[in-house]
């Protein structure tokens, strides 16, 4: 038995299972049945609970600033794909009681439903926790139909998170909030964009850029979704995190503003060896003697090959190209989290571990239940990814990286702070991304940019040889007065105040898990098939000669199915050993 956070115990007689606390929540797991838990999504849950906890908070203020009478100040949340339940359970200790009435935790599993249920009662918050057995999408439609709105819905998937949008964007109430991550990364980051633009509606990109852009598709995805319905979407939050993306967006119904959708949204031109990019819009807003209409954009942005050094596009997206987070609504959150102490994290993975760090965790102190301020045990990295997504310029879509620019040219990396300076030195404005520890955000001009590079070039190495594409860039006339000396600004206030900005991998083998299987059903399809070959020969013997015939020849098309997929598994374990020994 392990001391701490995870704790092996005996849940019934006879029957092992595991006692996690994760902030004010303490759930009982049964190892033999498949109820899906992830440490490392502990992130994803604390800046979720802040989250909602702060929109419910404004949403309260609303109704009693705007004296909504009709309007229930108890917010009700659905969790659309609860597994274990702890997130839902942790929604109900954690996020203030006053604007909470009612927590519906579905999930399609029979042992996770139950699980959900113990574990309320474990926590005595059954009176806000309904466990819900069904599909999350039909529940969802039949919710809709039912006029069963909510004022929250989440969405934590395993994998893909575009076919829970449609019905989604449709069962939250107008103003509503809606949480959804999407673990897919590697096909929201290139790797398959065909399957991307099935399952999104976009191509992604292979590039630098290629987080920040995964966001913007997602948030492209939900922004359509909610178009069709009338809809439209006010992005909050939107992190990419560790093997995921998170967006919080909230949901307003304005057939008006849906019209304005086009113009943000837009195509990506990226070029194959330097990353410049160029973006399309997809429509444009044109407003007139106080009269608003929209036209098609014009275009392409750019000609077939890029100006500055010579090679080709490649085309993705449509994206989002609205700010993806509100400002406003970060500050308040941040505000909200000052002052609050670390949750002490004995056995769980140490999330906020740092190598160069000498920063402590502080322990908890008092009834944890008591202590408004300790429910976060990766405080520290909500604070500091806060303070990067703060500082980020919302009205700048994409990125450039440090080091790309410097591969282009083969050339010494500029150090970061010099680049910072230089940009502006020269009157323009320079963030970093949140997505990529050196992104480099910036309204200036392409121009500009390599403009300092080339300048970089010749005041580090300009008689080194060099490659056709860095040779045709380094040739390009120099047409900005280019300075780089430090300043005191181009140092981020998160830099200065040493906040977690970036964080090493949280634990060994982490990532999204293996899909959890459960075994209550597995055994009930086994129960089901059992004898299904005698009970066939037995039907058709009561029918006759005829029935009995075809009774055999449907069992020896079973038998060569069996055969057929055995095979097949001993084959592809037969190339699996061999990769290995490869």
């Amino acid at each position: 038995m392990s001391k701490g956070k995870l704790k092996e115990i005996e849940i019934e007689s006879g029957v092992p299972g595991i006692e996690l606390t994760e902030g004010r929540a303490v759930v009982h797991l049964r190892k033999d049945q498949g109820v899906f838990y992830n440490p490392v999504q502990c992130f994803n849950r604390d800046i979720s609970t802040a989250v909602i906890n702060e929109h419910l908070r404004q949403r309260k203020e609303f109704i009693i600033e705007n004296n909504k009478t009709t309007w229930d100040p108890q917010a009700s949340i659905l969790e659309a794909l609860a597994a274990s339940g702890l997130r839902s359970i942790r929604y109900a200790l954690e996020i203030d009681s006053d604007v909470v009435k009612e927590i519906v935790a579905n999930d399609i599993s029979k042992s996770a439903v139950e699980s959900i249920r113990k574990n309320a009662e474990l926590n005595s918050v059954s009176d806000k926790i309904r466990p819900n057995l069904g599909d999350a999408i039909l529940y969802m439609h039949q919710s809709r139909a039912e006029n069963r709105l909510f004022d929250v819905v989440d969405l934590d998937p395993y994998g893909c998170a575009a076919k829970f949008l449609d019905p989604a964007v449709q069962v939250v109430q107008g103003g509503g909030l809606i949480c959804v991550t999407a673990t897919d990364m590697a096909i929201l980051c290139g790797n398959s964009p065909e399957t991307c633009r099935a399952k999104y509606g976009s191509i992604p990109l292979k590039s630098k850029f290629c987080h920040e852009m995964a966001l913007r598709i997602l948030l492209c995805s939900i922004e359509s979704a909610a178009n069709r319905h009338g809809r439209y979407i006010i992005p909050l939050l939107s992190l990419s995190v560790d093997f995921y993306i998170r967006v919080f967006v909230r949901i307003e119904t304005s057939a008006k503003t849906v019209k304005h959708s086009s113009s943000k949204m837009a195509l990506v031109y990226c070029c194959n060896h330097c990353e410049n990019f160029h973006l399309q819009p997809m429509g444009t807003v044109v407003t007139e003697a106080n009269r608003t209409g929209f036209k098609n954009a014009r275009g392409p942005p750019i000609g077939s090959h890029c100006e500055n050094c010579g090679s080709t596009f490649t085309l993705g997206g449509p994206i989002y190209t609205d700010p993806i987070h509100n400002k406003d609504f970060v500050s308040r959150l941040r505000a909200s989290l000052r002052g609050a102490t670390q949750l002490e994290t004995t056995d769980l993975p140490n999330f906020e571990a740092n190598r160069n760090s000498t920063d402590e965790i502080i322990p908890l102190r008092g009834d944890v239940k008591q202590d408004p301020a300790s429910k976060f045990q990766t405080l520290r990295r909500m604070q500091g990814m806060l303070s990067v997504v703060s500082e980020e310029l919302s009205d700048v879509p994409l990125h450039y990286a440090q080091e790309k620019l410097s591969q282009v040219l083969r050339t010494n990396s500029l150090p970061m702070l010099k680049l910072r300076s230089a940009l502006l030195n020269a009157g323009f404005r320079v963030s970093s991304s949140h997505t990529n520890r050196s992104s480099v955000k910036t309204d200036a001009p392409q121009d500009v940019v390599w403009d300092i590079m080339r300048q970089w070039v010749i005041d580090q190495n300009k008689d080194k040889p060099r490659d056709p594409p860095a040779a045709m860039v380094i040739s390009r006339p120099i047409k900005t007065r280019v300075n780089f000396t430090e300043r005191p600004d181009a140092i981020a206030p998160s830099m200065k105040d040493k906040t977690l900005r970036f964080q090493i991998n949280p634990e060994r083998n982490w990532g999204p898990k293996v899909r959890a299987t459960a075994r209550d059903d597995v055994e009930e399809k086994r129960k089901r098939l059992q004898g299904k070959k005698k009970k066939r020969r037995e039907g058709a013997q009561a029918k006759g000669d005829h029935g009995a015939s075809l009774a055999s020849s449907l069992d020896e098309g079973d038998d060569l199915h069996n055969q057929l997929k055995k095979s097949r598994h001993e084959e592809e374990v037969s190339v699996e050993t061999k990769g290995k020994t490869l």
